[in-house]
């Protein structure tokens, strides 16, 4: 993966190749030893590279990376997404995750938040005002780290599957 001197995915760095493996060592030139160090590596446009290149959908979702270099950072704010990907280019324009986020996210917190209340309330007794407390502050910070997570990953799959609004013809 010559020319990614950040590493595979948001600035990890990896000594592997695109197939897992070590580097293949330089091959020997005339004058005995490896190809001088300030030899560059080919870089192929997108469309040619391996789908091993790119990260997983897990990876880049749960990262908040780029769906197809996983190098460059999605968000520019928390859960604003940019325009395009700084180390590749991608054209961000395509993502649009809609309500998905907002309605996975209920459904998990509610499930989460409502044990946790259910169980603070029968096996520890608590007061309302800890539930008032507690829960009215834990719940929207629960909700935006996971927001992020699910809109990242619904992105990376929107990518991935090639997926568009539908249309009639």
């Amino acid at each position: 993966m010559g020319g990614n001197p950040g590493g595979r995915l948001c600035g990890t760095s990896t000594k592997l190749d695109r197939h897992g493996a070590p580097p293949t060592p330089a091959l020997p030139h005339k004058g005995g030893g490896g190809y001088p160090a300030s030899a560059a590596r080919i870089e192929l446009p997108w469309e040619y590279r391996a789908l091993t290149d790119q990260p997983t959908a897990d990876e880049a979702g749960l990262k908040g990376c780029c769906p197809r270099c996983g190098r460059g950072k999605l968000f520019r704010q928390w859960i604003v997404v940019r325009d395009k990907c700084e180390a590749c280019g991608l054209d961000y324009s395509f993502a649009d995750a809609g309500d998905g986020p907002a309605i996975f996210a209920i459904f998990i917190l509610g499930f989460v938040v409502l044990g946790a209340a259910l169980i603070a309330e029968f096996k520890f007794n608590v007061s309302p005002w800890f539930h008032i407390i507690v829960w009215g502050l834990v719940t929207p910070l629960l909700a935006l780290g996971l927001l992020r997570v699910l809109k990242s990953l619904l992105i990376t799959q929107q990518y991935r599957t090639k997926a568009e609004q539908g249309r009639f013809k």
